[in-house]
């Protein structure tokens, strides 16, 4: 526990969820009150602009002398003498606008009154200010994003010129001693810009590149820049805080006269002078006359830096005299006085925190005492048990109160429709209708509930491989429902053509807080899953190819029926009387073009669903039972002629496993070169910062050779993935379809069904270590010890840990086990 802390002499937080940066804060008499007194104005990104009157002691309301919304972002604040009257000014840059106000105290009330505004060409990002050009009131300079200086003289653009070379935007100061602008570049260089060659420029109307006066490279990027008078070297002097480092610069011919290297990340600066010469620091190495002339190798002044590890430092000339912790990291600090106390320190932090502070120390307040030595009472011991577990037992018997309402989703589909606006598709993987649009369907999310409100409300959608939704998550941190049961929310789900539909449902979730009657609150979810309809994943054709090569035959034991009966809804909304003619033919094709097949035995209640492909057969077969249930309302024995294809099974987890395996392997790769480039990295460090410097022996093209192989190596493994994202969706179709064929083959039940489809899943997710490969042989060594054991032996085999396989020889095998126990009669139960 450190004695040197920050002692608080006032603090706020300022606004609920909003932001500031290092600009949104500035202190001065703002009103101009005839009793002095400094106020600190503060405006937010969210456009709040509010002005403080700090009081010694804890925060009240009548020191917010103003609050006011202005409608956009408030970028930086700055106070000075804009105009002719004299008097202190309010300056408030926004976007594309700057805005001065002025602000006046009448009885006790305090106003905003605009004076003028300028509305700017291009998006700004700071300004600075100054006397530019021996002028006799402040003008005000304002950088955009892009590089332009705009010059303001009161109500009148002056000069408006652009930067060469301007990437991104940085610091930006006025030189008062050289008339100069000082500015940051992406080239990691300290530019300075006189006003009187931007002057000549622009009134010569010069299309030539302008030239910087001086240019200092400093060798990283520039967060702070701050311009100094040192009374000690009676010079000025360009304070630059980088990422890791001091720069001092001087102004004439922005030569490095002074650099530290900090240990930290520097978050702000704030400098001052010293007293006098006699505090600068003194060695036997440093002549403090000498020092003080010329200010070599001594900043010559006392600063204080902040810094992101919430620390505040206080430097005086090139020692460290003191540090102090603040509770967050401040990100603008500075010196002023407040209720007649001077030398107190003003600080500010991103999220809102203000403080005024001074340095103090705070003892150690706890005393670490050592127990007592008592005697043992087991009678008192025993009797404080019995009591705990009476209470635990009866905590365990108290039913729990359930929430007054609780919350239900349902759902509302619109037809099947091409989409009437420009959808962005860059990558063409919308499925495109006839008239050349995406095709699409729009659902509509119903919440019902009985009460007023619920917080923290977030629902997901979960849509299907073959499809992609608009909007995936809504999310309200209050909804109230202000009387009325339902609220709708709407989303579109667009049909994709780079998948054949595997499982056709929509799952939409909901989290969130519902008040009980008697305290508290409770999280609470809800759960709806509902299908989509079958003209969004195909449409009917005309049937042509009757050979290919995979078929699958369903037998019932009812009369046969017209291919139509079964199929009455699609063809009504597709519109395809005129292509169903033939009564035990139909062919549907998905969006993918891939094409499925359904043939009806003339005499008998045999189905054969056929494809090129194997795998788009599992929709169309679970489509086809499902509707020959419905027509004879259940009352259907559904069997299966054709004995499992385990081989296209087993075809797709080798193709699966293989891809994994070489992402594996690839990351492991990345790995290694990643560790070389950094060993590399750090010992070219290391030679540019030795003061003899060495030949770099080829290092920098080892470094440049590592970089590039972990950039294909990168680029390789995300082909890979993008070929796992197919394996995968082709695993899922076969597992889908082998769940069906084992259903029906072996008369599965309900029960025992659901069972299965948890142990062999058609939802693949793929990890590093452990992927449905693991998962799925765990799941069926697992039955195989239990349910499906061949004796009481094998079912007391205890259960092994998940680990990563080295190929799938074991799960194939294992898998062939439950198929052939199934076929011999065994149930699937917990």
């Amino acid at each position: 526990m450190s004695i040197f802390e920050i002692k608080e002499w006032w603090g706020k937080k300022v606004g609920e969820d909003e932001e500031f940066d290092t600009n949104n804060i500035c202190v001065g008499n703002v009103n101009n009150a005839t009793a002095g007194g400094n106020k600190i104005v503060v405006g937010s990104f969210q456009g709040y602009l509010r002005i403080f009157e700090p009081q010694k002691g804890e925060y009240k309301s009548w020191q917010l002398l103003i609050e006011k919304n202005l409608e956009e972002g408030i970028l930086q604040v700055g106070l000075g003498i804009y105009g002719d009257s004299g008097e202190m000014l309010l300056a408030v840059l926004h976007s594309r606008m700057l805005v001065i106000y002025a602000v006046e105290t009448v009885e006790d009330t305090t106003q905003l009154s605009l004076v003028y505004r300028h509305e700017l060409s291009r998006n700004s990002f700071n300004f600075t200010q100054g006397m530019f050009g021996k002028a006799r009131n402040e003008l005000i300079c304002v950088q955009s994003v892009d590089g332009q200086l705009t010059i303001i003289n009161k109500d009148t653009v002056q000069i408006e010129i652009v930067l060469p070379d301007f990437y991104l935007p940085g610091p930006l100061i006025y030189a008062k001693q050289s008339d100069s602008f000082i500015v940051s570049n992406t080239n990691l260089e300290i530019e300075c810009y006189r006003y009187s060659t931007l002057n000549m420029q622009v009134e010569a109307r010069d299309k030539r590149t302008i030239k910087a006066d001086w240019t200092c490279n400093i060798g990283e990027q520039a967060f702070h820049m701050h311009y100094h008078k040192n009374k000690n070297t009676r010079k000025y002097d360009i304070i630059v805080v980088g990422t890791q480092t001091l720069y001092i610069l001087t102004e004439g011919a922005g030569k490095i006269r002074y650099q530290r290297r900090l240990d930290y990340p520097p978050s702000c600066i704030k400098t001052y002078h010293l007293n006098s010469a006699s505090e600068i620091y003194r060695d036997e190495n440093r002549d403090v006359d000498q020092i003080a002339e010329g200010g070599a190798n001594s900043p010559c002044f006392t600063f204080l830096l902040g810094s992101f590890s919430n620390y505040i430092l206080v430097y005086r000339d090139v020692q460290l005299v003191w540090t102090c912790k603040t509770s967050h990291a401040p990100i603008f600090v500075d010196i002023s006085e407040f209720g007649g106390t001077e030398g107190l320190i003003v600080h500010f932090a991103d999220n809102g925190w203000l403080q005024i502070s001074y340095l103090g120390t705070e003892p150690p307040k706890l005393n670490y005492i050592l127990p007592e030595s008592k005697e043992m009472k087991y009678e008192e011991m025993e009797a404080e048990h019995q009591r705990l577990l009476g209470r635990i037992l009866a905590s365990e018997q108290d039913e729990k109160t359930e929430p007054d309402y609780a919350l239900s989703l349902d759902y509302e589909l619109s037809k099947v429709e091409e989409a009437d606006e420009y959808i962005d598709d860059p990558d063409n993987i919308y499925a495109k209708g006839d008239s050349g649009r995406p095709v699409r369907i729009k659902c509509s999310i119903i919440l019902n509930y009985d009460g007023d409100e619920v917080k923290n409300l977030m629902v997901n959608v979960n849509v299907p491989d073959h499809c992609e939704a608009d909007k995936t998550v809504f999310s309200y941190k209050i909804l109230n429902f202000g009387g009325q049961r339902d609220f709708k929310e709407s989303f579109y789900i667009y049909a994709r053509n780079d998948f054949n539909p595997v499982s056709n449902e929509v799952v939409v979730s909901a989290s969130y807080m519902s008040p009980r009657s008697t305290s508290g609150v409770d999280l609470r979810t809800a759960c709806k899953i509902f299908e989509l309809p079958m003209t969004f994943n195909c449409r009917i054709i005309i049937p042509s190819n009757l050979k290919d090569p995979n078929k699958i035959t369903i037998i019932t034991d009812k009369d046969a029926a017209q291919i139509n009966s079964f199929f009455e809804d699609v063809i009504e909304d597709l519109g395809a009387h005129s292509i169903c003619t033939t009564p035990n033919v139909m062919s549907f094709m998905y969006h993918n073009n891939t094409i499925v097949t359904i043939l009806i035995s003339k005499n008998a209640g045999k189905f054969r669903v056929q494809s090129a492909s194997f795998d788009a057969l599992g929709y169309i077969i679970h489509e086809l039972i499902k509707r020959i249930n419905i027509l004879y309302s259940n009352d259907v024995k559904v069997d299966l002629q054709d004995s499992i294809p385990l081989h296209e099974l087993f075809t797709a987890i080798d193709d699966h496993f293989e891809l994994r395996e070489k992402i594996f392997k690839s990351k492991k790769k990345l790995e290694d070169r990643s560790y070389q480039f950094r060993i590399v990295e750090k010992r070219l460090i290391n030679r540019f910062k030795d003061k003899n410097p060495t030949p770099l022996n080829n290092l920098d093209f080892l470094l440049n050779q590592t970089y590039q192989d972990m950039m294909n190596i990168a680029n390789e493994i995300i082909e890979y993935q993008k070929d796992l994202k197919n394996a995968a969706h082709n695993l899922s179709s076969r597992v889908k379809i082998i769940q069906i064929l084992l259903k029906y083959k072996f008369d599965i039940s309900r029960e025992s069904y659901k069972l299965l489809q948890d142990h062999l899943s058609a939802d693949i997710h793929d990890f590093d270590e452990c992927g449905w490969e693991e998962h799925t042989y765990a799941a069926m060594t697992h039955l195989l010890k239990t349910c499906l054991a061949k004796s009481s032996k094998e079912s007391n085999a205890s259960n092994a840990s998940i680990k990563r396989l080295t190929d799938t020889a074991k799960l194939k095998k294992h898998l062939t086990i439950v198929c052939d126990r199934l076929a011999r009669g065994g149930v699937i139960s917990l």
